[in-house]
């Protein structure tokens, strides 16, 4: 434990000796904490190549995977590991992967003496922890496993909601980490109720295959988004939302929100305007 935290305030202050710039930008951040998805507004401090400062009035453990997504108008997503924490609600974030106006941005490559040993060393990890692992594994069986009896596979190439647990699988694959209610693609989250998908947020770096029953809008006649339109109305205008939680729908940084089924409101960005009737 000791090295470990040796290590991390050594990041840490690496992390720090790389040129920053103040910000002061609007920023969300995305973190699961014991099995649930959160989502918390906050504010970049200031920003460096490789990592940021944000302030968000909670407390994130060190070492936890957040994703940064930037508002105010910055088109800048992040996926990173948070590096240090303290109780005020202050983190520090090394970034992992970054996307600018829909872009990866490509990280500087280390020295070659360090990219050539990479593999070699990732390999010995590897066969060390298969033989270390061997008497364990094949009694493992992975919590995602449903029964025989529960899966309805389609030949979509997408899943919606209601989409059973293996519908997910046999179009999105295995999730990088699961719970009983929520599983992970990357920064991107499925969220489950009795093995019936029930929403989702797809990150632009890692999207979803979502929205297999999106509408022509010749079948619904629908022209603009008002009040008292259907569900049916809004995916045949703006298609799947990029994230659906309850009753919210949201289309960048914009949101629809729906109440029995039909529309009540709704938040358009300049961003990413919506297709709404004149107010």
């Amino acid at each position: 434990m000791m090295l470990f935290r040796q290590q991390a305030k050594r990041e840490f202050r690496e992390l720090r000796a790389q040129p920053r710039l103040p910000a002061g930008i609007r920023v969300e951040v995305g973190w699961d904490e014991r099995g649930k998805h959160r989502l918390e507004g906050g504010r970049c401090i200031d920003i460096s190549e490789n990592g940021a400062r944000v302030e968000i009035g909670e407390m994130v453990p060190v070492r936890t995977a957040i994703h940064l997504r930037f508002l105010d108008d910055v088109n800048f997503q992040a996926d990173g590991i948070v590096r240090h924490s303290t109780g005020k609600g202050s983190i520090g974030v090394e970034f992992t992967q970054m996307m600018f106006c829909g872009s990866l941005v490509p990280r500087k490559q280390p020295p070659l003496p360090i990219r050539l040993a990479t593999p070699i060393v990732a390999t010995s990890v590897f066969l060390i922890a298969v033989a270390w692992f061997s008497d364990i594994l094949p009694k493992w069986r992975p919590s995602i496993d449903r029964s025989a009896s529960s899966a309805t596979f389609t030949p979509s190439p997408f899943f919606t909601l209601g989409s059973t647990g293996a519908d997910v699988q046999a179009v999105q694959g295995p999730p990088t980490a699961s719970t009983s209610s929520t599983w992970s693609y990357g920064s991107s989250r499925v969220y489950f109720r009795r093995d019936r998908v029930i929403g989702w947020f797809s990150s632009r770096i890692a999207p979803l295959k979502v929205g297999a029953d999106r509408v022509d809008p010749r079948e619904t006649g629908a022209k603009a988004i008002s009040r008292g339109s259907t569900a049916a109305d809004v995916l045949a205008l703006e298609g799947p939302p990029e994230q659906l939680a309850e009753n919210v729908w949201r289309y960048g940084d914009s949101e629809i929100y729906f109440r029995d089924g039909r529309v009540v409101g709704w938040k358009s960005s300049l961003e990413r305007p919506l297709r709404i009737s004149a107010p």
